[in-house]
Order: C-alpha cells, then structure tokens, then sequence
C-alpha cells in the first residue's frame, strides 16, 4: 500500500511506469506488464499495486533541483524561520508578537496568515483551508476554500502557506509592498515550503520557489520571511485563519487530485494496523503465558521503554527476545536444533524463560528487582507497563541472561 502512493513519483520514462495500466497517462501499450502469463485471470505485481492507487494521485517530480545551485534561492531576501532559535515557547510567541507589532506600523510591509483545517462530520472527511492578509490593522483579503476528502490537515497546511503567499505577492507588486511575511502554525509546512525535494505536497513547493524568485529578483530591497509561530497563542491572524479554515471545511470542496499522497500513505497505515490486529487476535497457535508477557496489541508507535536512552542496544535486543520468546534460550534454540542441549546450566531438563526468571539459582539473587514491583511473574502490568518494563531490562542487565550460547561471559551490567 505504501509503494502505491509512489507510483506517480517515479520517473515516466521508468520501466514501471511504462507498465503500468491503461488508465495511466506513462502505459506503454506495447509492453506486457503481465510477462506472458498464461493464466489470463493472473495480475502482474504492477497492475496490483496499481489498483490500490489512482492514476490521478498527487504527483511528485524527482531531481527539480541541480545539487550545486542552493536550496532556496537568494539566502539573504527569501528566509524559511521554522525554529525558536532556542527560545522558550513563551518567549518565542512574545517575540513573534513584538514583530507582528512592528511590522503592522510599517507601511512596506504586507502581512499573511494561513491555517488548515480537518474534521469528520457524519463519517465524511472535511478539510479546509483559511488564509487572510493585512497591511498595517486593515483586512486586504481573506478566503476559505475546501479541498475534498481524500487530503488531511497537512496538504491544508501546505496549501494555505502557498494561497496566503501567491494573494501577498499580488498585493505587494501592485500597491508597492517590499515586505512579505507569511505566519503559519504547522511547523512541518513552513520548513518544507521551499523544499523541491521529494516531498507529499511538492506541488506547492514547485509553484512558491519561482514565484517567491521572481519577486525579489532584480529588487535587493524586496524579501520574503515565512516564519512558524505557536497555535492558538494569542496571533490574532492566526486566529482569524483558523476561523476561516473551519468555513472552509463546510463549504464545496474543489480537490486537486483524486487524493494526495498524505491522505493515500495514511489509508495504507490504517489498513496495515487493521490487518495486524486481525492476525493478533486470530491467530491459531499461542505461545504460553503470551497475553502476560505481550499485553498490547501491535502498535506503530514504540513502547516508551525503546523510545528512551537508559537501555543499551544488547540490554534492548534481549527484553525483546524475552518477551517474544525469540531469543538465546535453551528451548527456543532446541526447537531449531536438535542437537543443541535444551538444559539450563543448573540442570532444568529445558532452559524457559519462566524458569530463568522464577526458579534458577543463577537469577535468585537478583529476584528482588522483579519482586518489588511485583510478587507475580504472570501480573500484566509487568509487562504492560513502563515501570514494570523497566524493572525487568534491569532483571536481564543484572543476571546476563539471553546472551549468546558460547559467546561472551553472561556478565552483569549496570543500568
């Protein structure tokens, strides 16, 4: 599903895209995509992967951009500001207001706003898109539109920043405007604007960068700044773009593609998760003791323990063994190899896990760790929670267990 929404970013000339179907603008009608199968009814892989697209998908052009010419063209006139430039939050949105303030007593300036919108109301997708500009305290221009429902308050984002520049430039060049400052709360969207790299919503990109270089070249006294500032902090255009997006999700939307790449990679995640949890809950074999040592279900987020630098890379590899059951464990290895000896070196017939943890002489001096957080190996918040996580990477770390048969010395380590 992901690889679908890729179809229209490869180049036209690929053979891939050749090959694709007749509905596709790049098919090449005397190639067969289906490489001579003699079953008629067999789908080649490509017409497959096809069918889980569109051929009116967003589309994304590689290589814009020569290597040697700089990313955003003229450095000094054209600035992309998508940090705090180390700021605290509230710090940052003072400053942001303080320059809002100046600029709206500067009579060179012209000042836009832009926000996107998503909601589902009765079960339909709705995402707008707001932007207003003003010059000094007067409202120059304002819109709502509404983009369809196969796009997500990114695409919104990205379009808003592209609308509010595109009226700007309008108004600057016909009133005699020399500055142009677009604010934006979607810090991704401020900092991939002026991307012509790869990118979901690279359209934008590929219409803001000359329109932005045709206005400030040949005028070194002209610039552009697109600047990120926090939502819902007080900017009052930010606040009227909000407002204006909102509106615009409700009115008749005017999509620019069937679907975009964002709002396609976010379906295909939806129907990975759903799978996963389908083959979870169905499936036909269960290891012992597996709803206590894996209680959640497949998640696309990393559990927090993972996610934190406390644990080194063998201490992470072995609670994943553990709770898995894949691992360096007498059992697990004689499952594969029948002449490996499944015994523990305190001599259990099979070397688990469970007796590892609960009844080994090598581990009892260290029991403790697991016994303070809980008296009850099979207790699911063990293994379902951080702390209790935490309490068992520090059992494996301290007692060595899960390391390589014939490897290194199972040694303790600290944590």
């Amino acid at each position: 599903m992901n690889y679908a929404t890729k179809l229209r970013t490869i180049p036209k000339l690929s053979q891939v895209a050749k090959r694709l179907p007749e509905s596709w603008d790049t098919h090449t009608p005397t190639l067969n995509s289906n490489r001579n199968n003699k079953t008629k009814n067999l789908e080649s892989p490509i017409h497959f992967i096809a069918s889980h697209s569109h051929p009116h998908i967003e589309f994304v052009t590689p290589h814009i951009n020569h290597p040697s010419n700089p990313s955003i063209p003229f450095p000094d006139q054209i600035k992309i500001k998508d940090t705090t430039d180390g700021l605290k939050r509230d710090e940052y949105r003072n400053k942001i207001l303080s320059e809002i303030s100046v600029l709206e007593e500067c009579h060179a300036s012209v000042l836009g706003y832009s926000d996107g919108h998503a909601a589902v109301s009765n079960g339909i997708r709705k995402v707008g898109v707001g932007y207003v500009i003003r010059a000094g305290k007067r409202t120059l221009s304002s819109s709502s539109i509404g983009i369809g429902p196969r796009a997500n308050i990114y695409d919104a984002e990205m379009l808003g920043i592209l609308l509010a520049f595109m009226k700007a430039k309008q108004i600057a060049e016909n009133q005699g405007y020399r500055k142009i400052r677009i604010y934006c709360d979607n810090q991704s969207a401020v900092k991939s604007i002026a991307d012509l790299s790869r990118h979901p919503c690279q359209y934008a990109s590929r219409i803001f960068v000359p329109a932005a270089k045709a206005f400030v070249e040949g005028h070194p006294e002209r610039s552009i700044h697109i600047t990120w500032t926090p939502g819902h902090n007080g900017v009052e255009g930010n606040e009227r773009a909000d407002r204006l997006a909102n509106e615009g999700a409700r009115v008749a939307p005017t999509p620019l593609f069937n679907r975009t790449i964002t709002w396609a990679k976010e379906q295909a995640t939806r129907k990975t998760v759903r799978s996963w949890k389908k083959a979870w809950y169905e499936h036909s074999e269960t290891r012992i003791n597996s709803k206590y040592y894996i209680p959640r279900p497949p998640a696309l987020k990393l559990h927090p323990i993972f996610n934190s630098s406390k644990l080194g890379r063998d201490i992470e590899c072995r609670l994943v063994q553990y709770l898995t059951g894949h691992g360096h464990y007498g059992e697990y290895h004689a499952q594969f190899h029948h002449d490996v000896d499944p015994r523990c070196a305190c001599g259990e017939s099979v070397e688990t896990i469970f007796h590892l943890t609960t009844s080994c002489p090598a581990t009892a001096g260290h029991r403790g760790i697991l016994s303070e957080f809980s008296t009850n190996i099979n207790d699911p918040t063990l293994f379902g929670s951080l702390a209790g996580l935490e309490a068992v990477a520090k059992f494996i770390a301290k007692t060595g267990i899960g390391r390589r048969r014939g490897g290194p010395q199972a040694a303790a380590q600290t944590m």
